[in-house]
């Protein structure tokens, strides 16, 4: 592998004495030798030997040519074999190449915009059919997890943790499973004022802590190299958080660790801080829920507290009433005993009324 952003002598120093592939950034579209006196400064050229290399693809590639994007390096064993007619399959093989290496990361992007709307899609459904926080953000960390993947391999590992207090709390964890031994070795959650203790005896916050501090996302290529990081996997080797951030104020982070060094880019953080911003809305709507359900609660409790102070009301005022007329039916029937008695005069002077 050449580095052609060196210096034209450090390219050919990078394969022992030049080679026309290597000098094809600053020179012409095509470069031929046929013996080393026609073109001395190539060494280590055999007199038996030719090439042919196509690089800089000119105005013939249209856009293609602002920038190198590779070079064609044919060779023959037999002298002279690299002429004109090889300088034009050369040039074409190079167009062509060009092309089709600029086809292949148009098609990349479209794939890639795809994965993106999929993935908001599937978030947004989540956020629309359920007020289940735990599930929703499940989801989002899958989804996460899925939009980052490097050739066909995804992040191994990845957490969402939500802010209470001075404290980030491990809510959703990627693959489940991985939930208890998390805990087990970490615990539930990382004190953004004393940290944990790390393997090594240092308190860490862990990149996430970071984030959640400085509420910038953040690109770890070697996660070996970096302070603050907090091992969890062993496998671990690079990893990318970014902030839920909800009117200016840290509310969570998410978090996605893979097995390759230098496996995330831009790109990748775009991704997940849309992603982000649907866990921010989920968690918002299952706050609200929540704070609906509690106040419907507790409207419920005082209907059932004045519906038994009500009960207790009207059973005095009709107790009492009761008690009232009982007591001027029985005075009615004394006067009317009583009357009735004088009437009957003597015989029955004895009836106790």
């Amino acid at each position: 592998v050449l580095d052609l952003g060196a210096h034209p002598h450090e390219k050919r120093q990078q394969r022992g004495g030049g080679n026309i592939a290597s000098e094809v950034d600053d020179e012409s579209a095509v470069l031929l030798a046929h013996r080393n006196h026609i073109i001395p400064r190539f060494k280590g050229l055999d007199h038996r030997r030719c090439e042919a290399s196509a690089g800089k693809l000119d105005g013939r590639l249209g856009q293609c040519a602002a920038q190198l994007v590779g070079v064609i390096d044919l060779e023959s064993d037999r002298k002279y074999a690299c002429n004109q007619d090889m300088q034009k399959l050369v040039e074409s093989l190079a167009s062509t190449a060009a092309v089709a290496h600029q086809n292949a990361g148009l098609y990349h992007q479209v794939e890639q915009r795809q994965k993106y709307l999929s993935a908001l899609l599937k978030a947004s459904n989540a956020i629309n059919a359920s007020l289940d926080r735990q599930k929703i953000l499940d989801l989002i960390l899958e989804q996460a997890v899925r939009l980052t993947e490097i050739e066909g391999t995804p992040p191994h590992f990845g957490t969402i943790m939500l802010k209470e207090g001075a404290s980030l709390v491990f809510t959703n964890v990627y693959p489940g499973d991985d939930y208890p031994y998390l805990i087990g070795k970490i615990g539930e959650r990382i004190s953004l004022l004393e940290g944990v203790v790390s393997p090594s005896g240092e308190r860490r916050i862990g990149v996430t802590g970071r984030v959640a501090l400085t509420q910038a996302p953040k690109i770890v290529s070697d996660v070996r190299l970096d302070p603050d990081y907090l091992p969890f996997s062993q496998y671990t080797l690079s990893e990318l958080v970014v902030p839920l951030v909800r009117a200016g104020e840290v509310v969570g982070v998410l978090n996605i660790e893979h097995k390759r060094a230098d496996a995330f880019n831009q790109a990748d953080v775009d991704a997940l801080q849309i992603l982000a911003q649907q866990a921010v809305i989920a968690i918002k709507n299952a706050e609200t829920y929540m704070q609906l359900a509690r106040q419907q609660r507790e409207l419920e409790e005082k209907q059932d507290e004045l519906a038994a102070s009500s009960a207790v009301a009207w059973t005095g005022i009709l107790g009492s009433t009761l008690a009232h007329d009982i007591q001027g039916d029985a005075r009615a029937l004394s006067n009317s005993a009583g009357y009735v008695a004088q009437k009957l005069g003597p015989a029955v002077s004895d009836v106790a009324v």
